[in-house]
């Protein structure tokens, strides 16, 4: 406790001491996804600067990519999907400092309208609005990118209707491609995630199940670099303020407001040229939480961040990709660390 205490003392102290005018580089990575909005955002309304920052916004295809190739491309500060963070061998060198939204109604498994998938609903009659039935799915291809939330929400899927992994063929595909190989015949079913989902109802699919018929959550987290929050605990705080008081904005306009700025980050970013419609459901879908909402995430331990990481871990373990020994050391979460989060809090 003494330790926790005189970290956030020194946390304080190196925020009051930040000089307020210079303008720190901060290299940080992101997935060209709804949460890179708010940096872009505050990159855009040139809060960076008022915070003392330069943002460098670098960007990756996915989470994988974002935790392996951290010495490569040397960020101090990524948003990340919560899922390949906990099983990268990297997260020992991580500290997950923040939440950046949570994309739990953006996932969910796409079938074919008609086809036998979508003959079957309530199978398990604890989760009635889920489709599918383990007849329907044994033997079929799955097209799924792993280590991933749409991997999580398909392992949740098939443990739903009694199967596991080894009763389909998991194929290792990104959203995008996936609709493409659906449309020519190819998979029996696809996991999908926010822009692809937009797409899918174009190439015949349907909604089988959602993360939320399936009772799992999909945080992305904000992480640091454990040596870099050591050695710049200032900056940390400086970023996590910049990023907290972008989402208060975004909080107070609504998403009407922020349609236009939206359309052009989405061209930048998803090189899409979105409807207005796609766009608020894009907002809509991907919940973004202010500085009270964060600590109460963070200190509920049964239906908060903790819990949702712990059941992330189990997901793993499940599948073999951790040993029990590993999935001990996880459920420790010592890579959970609040700290800085109560830093911006204290001093609001």
């Amino acid at each position: 406790m003494r330790i926790r205490i005189a970290l956030l003392l020194t946390l304080l102290l190196g925020l009051l001491a930040a000089p307020v005018h210079a303008e720190i580089a901060l290299k940080t990575a992101w997935l060209g996804e709804h949460e890179a909005f708010v940096a872009w955002y505050a990159k855009k309304m040139g809060w960076d600067k008022e915070a003392g920052l330069s943002l460098t916004m670098l960007q990756f295809g996915s989470g994988d990519k974002i935790m392996s190739t951290q010495q490569e491309h040397d960020w101090a500060i990524a948003a990340c999907g919560a899922v390949p963070v906990v099983v990268s061998p990297q997260i020992d060198n991580v500290y997950i400092i923040g939440l950046a939204n949570t994309e739990t109604e953006a996932n969910a498994i796409y079938a074919r309208e008609g086809g036998p998938i979508m003959q079957a609903k309530g199978a398990n009659p604890q989760f009635p609005d889920v489709f599918g039935s383990a007849e329907s799915l044994r033997g079929k291809t799955i097209l799924c990118p792993v280590n991933t939330s749409a991997h999580y929400l398909l392992d949740r899927w098939l443990t739903i209707l009694g199967l596991t992994e080894k009763d389909v063929k998991v194929s290792n595909v990104l959203p995008g491609p996936a609709i493409d190989m659906m449309s020519k015949d190819f998979g029996d079913a696809a996991a999908l995630w926010w822009p692809a989902n937009a797409r899918a109802a174009k190439a015949g699919l349907v909604e089988a199940a959602s993360s939320k018929a399936c009772g799992v959550e999909h945080p992305i987290v904000l992480v640091v670099k454990r040596d870099f929050a050591h050695q710049h605990p200032d900056q940390v705080i400086m970023f996590l303020r910049l990023y907290l008081r972008t989402v208060a904005e975004m909080q107070r306009l609504g998403p009407d407001t922020l349609v236009e700025q939206y359309r052009i980050f989405a061209l930048q970013w998803y090189k899409q040229d979105m409807s207005r419609e796609d766009i608020l459901e894009d907002l809509r879908l991907h919940p973004i939480y202010n500085i009270d909402q964060q600590m109460a995430l963070f200190d509920d331990k049964e239906k908060g961040l903790p819990a949702w990481i712990s059941q992330i871990a189990d997901f793993y373990a499940r599948s073999g990709s951790l040993s029990p020994e590993r999935r001990a050391e996880l459920g420790r979460l010592s890579f959970l660390n609040p700290h800085f989060l109560k830093a911006v809090w204290l001093t609001r």
